[in-house]
């Protein structure tokens, strides 16, 4: 990829357009692509589900949170003293 780079200086190359579609990228197979995009696919609706379970979580403990705080405001809970 040096080759194909140009600059003033070596430590400021730039690969330019020209340079980069001359060069040879290793690419895998098809079925090979296919299959390292179902696992990503795969994968990225677990975090999607886990995103989402976490969100209504997150949600439900904000809500009972306001639910306790009222609870407590109000006189409907009793709040002892930490000793």
């Amino acid at each position: 990829m040096k080759r194909y780079s140009k600059g003033v200086w070596s430590s400021r190359l730039r690969l330019y357009p020209e340079g980069f579609f001359e060069t040879w990228w290793p690419v895998p197979p098809l079925d090979e692509q296919q299959d390292i995009v179902e696992r990503i696919s795969a994968e990225t609706t677990k975090i999607d589900r886990l995103r989402a379970a976490t969100e209504n979580s997150i949600a439900l403990l904000k809500e009972r949170r306001a639910a306790l705080i009222a609870a407590a405001v109000t006189g409907q809970i009793e709040i002892s003293e930490a000793t």
